[in-house]
């Protein structure tokens, strides 16, 4: 059973890239390259921020970020265009 609960925004943005990710494996064609391009710098850079800062601050929840990234890439697999 989970000790505490952590809410937050991160969580939903991790959520966003996981699941532009699973689009763009789902269907190949149906995302342009110049978009997934254009998204993974700014995707890359807050991935590594939030996860330096998980490491250094105890408040935030590595494993929140990492949950929201996983729902977001099946839920992109599952319900993303061919």
């Amino acid at each position: 059973f989970p000790l505490s609960v952590h809410v937050g925004a991160s969580g939903l943005a991790y959520g966003a890239y996981g699941a532009l990710a699973g689009c763009w494996l789902r269907g190949w064609g149906s995302i342009p390259w110049q978009a997934v391009l254009r998204q993974a710098g700014p995707a890359l850079l807050f991935g590594a921020a939030l996860l330096a800062g998980g490491f250094l601050e105890r408040e935030e929840s590595l494993v929140a970020h990492f949950a929201g990234a996983m729902c977001g890439f099946l839920a992109g697999l599952a319900l993303g265009p061919w």
